[in-house]
């Protein structure tokens, strides 16, 4: 209801326009005098005022100018009432804002007439902003509600959506026909992600169309389960599938899905093939309402992905200790540099030639104050999931440079040092300053240092990105090596078009020459492939005397490994940069 100010002094004439008024509708305050009606404004904020010119104490026009300077009221419409009908008069009033002007004595309708009139011309100037201000707020909900890439249901309104067929399910007569439930997560990765340890994050267009995928496989109308689709973020998805029949179905739709969904997708004129793990939990047996279900499913979810080959997992209660677990190092791994719970051990690396001691590989370890020693390979995950490997990385080239420092007075033989380099660093935009800077400030020359990059990191970028980063990291004189060579598939010409100087052959290829032949070839070729290109090669993961003979044989450069020695923590280390090969073998 519009609340309408009318100042008079006259009451005979204040009380008709209040009847006049009252009866189309309006709430009608009423003022004696101009102090008073400016007093009213504050109190009642009308949307209309209606006021006499000549009152005393304070007149019409005083009462006009004083609401035309408030930033709070000079919007308010103002119609003057006065005697007065001259155009002088007319004139001053308008020139003071007035938006109409009635002459006493004035009919019902005239009054009418003139308050719709500036009710609608209020209307007609605020609707463009209206209509801008629903569209303003329609986009804000849909940001709330739905995902920007693909345009499907987001996480808050997949858990609103889900409670409200679960209280249906529930309110449901006769419990037989409720039907069965099912609430799955999908983490969807490269293919080649299986043999990565750096998972690879998927482009929009690859994303809308996996969404297209879900969608349409959830709307088939010959489907016997009838889906609600929903993006979670990153590369992950959620699908809830209800059916009125029996469990056993929904296994042979989930593999009807996992082909779908890994049938290679074309993606800027490339095939792009994905692999998709699920994670589902069941309703009743797994949870009765919407937060229990979800929970469960990305337990399930996680299970499947770090633990199982399956394409899909459902859950079960031993699943949650391994989740939790996870949950409380990806917690405790942010927190652990500054905790100083990290550590580097060096492994020495053997000139075949010389027998001597030329470089030793940093390698970092993670001690838990309560767990203890978390593998390599698990905190690595759990770092790059906490987008934590640049920061950790940086951390790592700095304490190493600064310890190759203090050990080169301890030998004549100039020393490399090498350091494993994440793909989350090379993506980093101050990766390249920051090393440099770590050269710098422990005196280095840039050639003692070799960055170690996994054969899986290089595939993870495009030619165009890498070759680029490299050639200004060798510019300075680092040298560059390809760890687990020959394991996942890099391009030859790589070897032709990167500024590559070492090969390192994977280490299961190493482990295994001694007793698979066709493991030996591939080692052996590698290294005679090293020679032939003037690279070097490296083999890691010499563990018996038989592993030595062989790679010596073929002509690795230098070697590294138990049959030498352990990793070490640094005081360890002195020793062996002083008395050469033969402490290394004793010890």
């Amino acid at each position: 209801m519009k609340t309408i100010l009318v100042v008079e002094d006259e009451k005979a004439i204040c009380q008709d326009i209040t009847n006049t008024l009252e009866d189309r509708g309006f709430q009608v305050v009423c003022a004696a005098n101009g102090v008073e009606g400016m007093e009213m404004v504050s109190a009642y904020h009308p949307d209309l005022v209606v006021c006499d010119i000549v009152m005393p104490e304070c007149d019409g026009y005083k009462v006009l100018s004083a609401l035309r300077q408030d930033q709070t009221t000079n919007a308010i419409p103002f119609i003057f009432l006065s005697e007065k009908g001259e155009k002088p008069d007319i004139r001053q009033g308008m020139n003071l804002g007035a938006d109409d002007y009635l002459t006493k004595p004035f009919t019902s309708d005239e009054l009418l007439d003139a308050v719709d009139a500036q009710f609608n011309r209020q209307e007609a100037i605020a609707q463009p902003y209206k209509q801008e201000m629903k569209r303003a707020v329609d986009s804000l909900n849909h940001l709330a509600f739905y995902d920007s890439v693909t345009r499907l249901p987001n996480l808050i309104l997949l858990h609103q959506t889900l409670q409200e067929e679960l209280t249906r399910m529930n309110d449901t007569v006769d419990s037989s026909s409720k039907g069965v439930l099912a609430v799955l997560r999908i983490h969807l990765l490269h293919h080649d992600w299986v043999a990565r340890s750096n998972k690879l994050s998927l482009s929009e267009p690859l994303l809308r169309a996996i969404a297209k995928r879900l969608t349409v496989f959830s709307e088939r109308s010959d489907a016997p389960f009838k889906g609600l689709v929903a993006r979670l973020g990153s590369s992950q998805f959620a699908i809830v599938l209800s059916n009125e029949g029996v469990l056993g179905t929904i296994t042979s739709v989930l593999d009807e899905l996992v082909c779908i969904l890994e049938d290679p997708y074309e993606i800027d004129q490339q095939p792009v093939k994905i692999v998709a793990k699920m994670g589902g939990a069941l309703c009743p047996n797994d949870g009765t309402n919407a937060s229990a279900l979800l929970s469960r499913a990305e337990i399930a979810n996680h299970h499947c992905l770090n633990q199982s080959k399956n394409s899909y997992d459902f859950y079960a209660q031993e699943m949650e200790s391994a989740y939790y677990l996870h949950k409380q190092l990806l917690g405790d791994i942010q927190s652990a540099l500054d905790r100083s719970e990290f550590s580097l051990l060096y492994q020495p690396q053997v000139n075949t030639i010389s027998e001597r001691v030329t470089g030793l590989e940093a390698l970092l370890r993670w001690q838990h104050p309560k767990l203890g020693q978390i593998p390599y390979k698990q905190f690595i995950a759990l770092a790059e999931e906490a987008q934590l490997l640049p920061e950790l990385g940086r951390w790592v080239v700095q304490t190493a440079c600064m310890q190759l420092r203090e050990w080169r007075s301890l030998t004549l033989i100039p020393l490399r040092l090498s350091i494993n380099i994440w793909r989350q660093q090379l993506q980093d935009s101050i990766f390249v300053e920051h090393l440099l800077k770590a050269v710098r400030q422990a005196e280095l020359n840039p050639n003692q240092l070799v960055l170690d990059i996994d054969e899986a990191c290089f595939m993870a970028f495009d030619h165009e990105v890498i070759a680029p980063l490299l050639q200004e990291i060798t510019a300075t004189g680092i040298q560059i090596s390809v760890d687990e060579f020959g394991m996942h598939g890099m391009p030859m010409r790589y070897l032709r078009t990167l500024p590559i100087h070492i090969l390192k052959p994977g280490r299961d290829l190493v482990g295994d020459i001694v007793t698979n032949e066709q493991d030996a070839i591939i080692a052996e070729t590698v290294i005679d492939m090293a020679h032939r290109l003037k690279l070097k090669a490296h083999a890691t993961g010499v563990e018996t005397e038989e592993h030595l003979a062989m790679l010596t044989r073929y002509g690795c450069h230098t070697l590294q490994g138990y049959v030498y020695s352990k990793p070490l923590p640094p005081d360890e280390i002195k020793g062996f940069l002083t008395n050469g090969i033969q402490s290394l073998v004793e010890g």
